[in-house]
């Protein structure tokens, strides 16, 4: 297991969307038909653009690996350089309650099972306090 903190699932949301999204455009673009805007039928919907072709979907493939690479890369670097400077992972308490449910006191998909008894019946939290993380676990957190 990677054992990837990713409460917001960025990555299986808008990063396989997105490199699908890419990929499929070699697939689902204008035909070859639809290449000149000039004599592009009424039914192109981008007419001058891109079109379909095993080259455009080798060219789209490629395109999204770089992309895919460069942003995993990216994404390490400025990782490992906010590591340096403050606590990037936080208590393991924390992180099996949910964060959602620490700094909120509600779980954020509905449906999603509480994780410890004693959240069910949740105190209003402090979130006046700059950094929730810094102070000492609430009663609640604790008895879970």
């Amino acid at each position: 297991k990677l054992q990837v903190q990713e409460p917001m699932h960025v990555a299986g949301v808008h990063g396989a969307g997105g490199m699908l999204g890419s990929v499929l455009l070699g697939l689902a673009a204008d035909p070859e038909d639809c290449a000149d805007p000039r004599s592009a039928p009424d039914w192109c919907a981008f007419p001058g653009t891109v079109t379909r072709s095993l080259a455009q979907l080798g060219r789209q493939l490629g395109a999204t690996c770089v992309v895919a690479v460069y942003a995993f890369v990216a994404t390490w670097l400025l990782l490992k350089v906010i590591d340096a400077m403050m606590v990037l992972r936080l208590r393991d308490k924390i992180a099996d309650l949910g964060l959602d449910l620490y700094h909120y006191g509600q779980e954020a998909y509905s449906g999603a099972p509480l994780r410890c008894a004693s959240a069910a019946k949740l105190p209003p939290l402090d979130l006046s306090v700059e950094d929730p993380l810094s102070v000492s676990l609430p009663d609640w957190l604790r008895a879970c």
